[in-house]
């Protein structure tokens, strides 16, 4: 049984073995945990922003929902006449 060996295998392997120790100092594990890590963080903090600004859009629309549904029921704009008092009397009362 003949095995035959690629004279450039056994060179990039050789190579290999003798340029490693020379970059572990350049690359090594805690790099790509560090770009993993910033990595990750830009996307929580994308995500981040992204909620914010929907959450202060849909909290806006609410506070001005609720300002103008006051200001018309202040002015007994769009209700059917009865308040808040009347309602809970109305209850008590039992009707």
């Amino acid at each position: 049984m003949n095995i035959r060996i690629n004279n450039r295998v056994v060179i990039a392997l050789c190579v290999a073995a003798l340029v490693m120790p020379a970059l572990t100092d350049v690359c090594h594990a805690m790099d790509f945990e560090e770009l993993a890590r910033s990595a990750t963080s830009r996307l929580n903090n994308g995500w981040g922003y992204v909620m914010n600004s929907f959450c202060y859009i849909v909290g806006a629309g609410l506070l001005i929902g609720s300002l103008i549904f006051a200001y018309r029921k202040h002015n007994r704009m769009g209700s059917n006449g009865g308040g808040d008092g009347e309602r809970v009397a109305a209850r008590g009362g039992g009707t």
